[in-house]
């Protein structure tokens, strides 16, 4: 794994980035393709990033660890769910014949960071081409970010066989709902957040759906 941060990988993952950067400038609809990227970006972090949490609310910067469907409990059992996803392993080339706790878990933390720095390039880009609210509480990032990790949490716990996060949701409504806000991220609206909100507002009303940035 520390080949990842070899000065040569480092350079790699730079040039794209630039390379990137400019393929969104010289784009028809530059707004819509850092979009796609930074969603691309995002889900990756989230993957891994939701492992390296821990039931403790004050475990992660973001502040969600307590929030529905954001648990902190896979941290624990981050090597089961190693085991249980062969894309996890691959990306970050850890075999699973070297899968043990400890492995998964720096594995996890190293790709939360280099997909953190790799997104948060992207997020930045996005405020520069005016895609981002003047009111961060109302800008849709974060939230996204926050469905990203409940749609990551669902899919591992699915995975190494346990229950849903989400209370009440045996049919897995709203565990649908906060996986399509990634479909409606990438779309042309001016503001995917109210977009989402829209689209499930009576989950949200009946207090099924609880983002934990509010309903309005």
């Amino acid at each position: 794994l520390p080949k990842l941060w070899e000065p040569e990988a480092v350079e790699r993952i730079a040039g794209w980035l630039w390379n990137e950067a400019l393929g969104i400038e010289a784009h028809e609809n530059p707004r819509g393709r850092c979009r796609y990227i930074l969603v691309d970006q995002t889900l990756a972090r989230a993957q891994f990033e939701v492992l390296t949490f821990t039931p403790e609310p004050e475990s992660n910067a973001t502040g969600f660890v307590g929030t529905q469907g954001v648990t902190g409990e896979l941290h624990a059992r981050i090597d089961d769910v190693f085991r249980a996803d062969e894309s996890l392993r691959d990306a970050c080339g850890l075999p699973l014949t070297e899968v043990n706790w400890q492995n998964a878990y720096d594995a996890a933390v190293i790709m939360t960071w280099k997909n953190y720095w790799i997104s948060s390039v992207f997020d930045i880009a996005r405020q520069a081409l005016g895609d981002a609210a003047v009111d961060n509480e109302r800008d849709w990032y974060k939230p996204f970010l926050h469905s990203a990790y409940v749609v990551a949490e669902d899919q591992a716990r699915r995975l190494i066989g346990l229950p849903s996060a989400i209370e009440n949701d045996e049919y897995g409504i709203v565990a649908l709902a906060y996986s399509s806000f990634m479909h409606i991220a990438v779309r042309d609206d001016p503001s995917p957040l109210k977009a989402w909100r829209n689209s499930y507002r009576r989950l949200i009303s009946e207090g099924r759906l609880r983002p934990p940035f509010g309903a309005d």
